[in-house]
């Protein structure tokens, strides 16, 4: 959009054609700016409500630990998603009607949405630690709960699946022995592990030499395995094996690091989305004063003398 060209001629000497014209000019550039956040409003909050549903699906079979831990974080940003939604649809509606009251009520609307993603940036931060403890204990307590009898139906058998760990709180050292946390003897999964090693005798024994020290078997869930179907893994996995069969990776930092990339994502999508508004509540106010002076412009005022 080009400002316009005014030229006076004999006919129309005076300028006040050409302030009329520049002011024209000013309020359809507004508008088209108005118009453009408000797509990119409305494109956003479709993208959140996508996000935060695909998100909810993709990984609501082993995340529920986090899910208790971060108390439903993608029905939060669904939540954002839909007012971002209707508040892009209400400036479109103003801007179309050009309605003061319309305007004051987006612009508030707006600031509303800024202050809600901004205490909600400070309530996530104070209580990261809290989060982070909760998440700890909700992991311990689905080991010592897991029930290897229906294993596929247990949230953190997904997690190591989809993860490829097995060590969950834990991390390993060279001089510590490896999955010291399935071998618990007061969790259920232990006590049926013994039970197979009894029932199997000699297949499910340890293949670990009485003489060598360094050597010595665990049991850990299939999920542990790198070829889940793997008749030989699962119980009595002697430490030279552990390579080739089982995964090494700490689930715990692993699931710290997927979380964290997906937080600084969040983060940085948030921080845009606030810049936004703000720049969008400054052209909105500005837009609602010149209406309000555009009305005013337009009454035929006259006083009787």
């Amino acid at each position: 959009m080009h400002p316009p060209t005014c030229i006076l001629t004999e006919t129309n000497k005076s300028p006040n054609i050409c302030v009329t014209l520049w002011r024209g000019y000013k309020h359809n550039t507004m508008i088209a700016i108005m118009y453009m956040f408000n797509l990119i409003f409305f494109i956003t909050g479709i993208g959140l409500v996508s996000s935060g549903s695909i998100l909810s699906l993709k990984f609501k079979e082993w995340v529920t630990f986090v899910r208790n831990s971060a108390q439903s974080v993608e029905v939060f940003v669904v939540m954002i998603g839909i007012l971002m939604i209707c508040v892009s649809i209400l400036g479109f509606v103003a801007l179309n009607r050009e309605a003061p009251c319309m305007v004051v009520i987006y612009v508030l609307l707006m600031a509303g949405l800024f202050v809600l993603q901004l205490m909600s940036a400070i309530m996530g931060y104070a209580v990261r630690q809290n989060i982070h403890d909760s998440l700890e204990v909700e992991m311990i307590n689905s080991i010592n709960n897991f029930n290897p009898v229906n294993e596929s139906a247990w949230p953190i058998t997904k997690m190591q699946e989809t993860l490829q760990c097995c060590e969950i709180i834990q991390a390993p050292t060279n001089s510590a022995r490896r999955y010291t946390e399935w071998q618990n003897p007061n969790t259920t999964f232990y006590k049926w592990a013994q039970t197979e090693e009894q029932l199997f005798g000699n297949v499910k024994s340890c293949a670990c030499d009485p003489s060598e020290i360094t050597c010595y078997c665990v049991h850990v869930p299939f999920s542990c395995c790198k070829k889940p179907d793997d008749i030989s893994c699962g119980i009595n996995i002697d430490s030279e094996s552990f390579s080739e069969k089982l995964w090494s990776d700490n689930c715990w930092q692993k699931l710290k690091v997927t979380v964290l990339n997906q937080l600084v994502i969040v983060a940085g999508v948030a921080v845009l989305i606030c810049m936004l508004e703000v720049i969008a509540m400054i052209f909105g106010f500005r837009y609602w004063k010149r209406i309000k002076a555009k009305s005013y412009e337009n009454m035929d005022v006259r006083v009787p003398i």
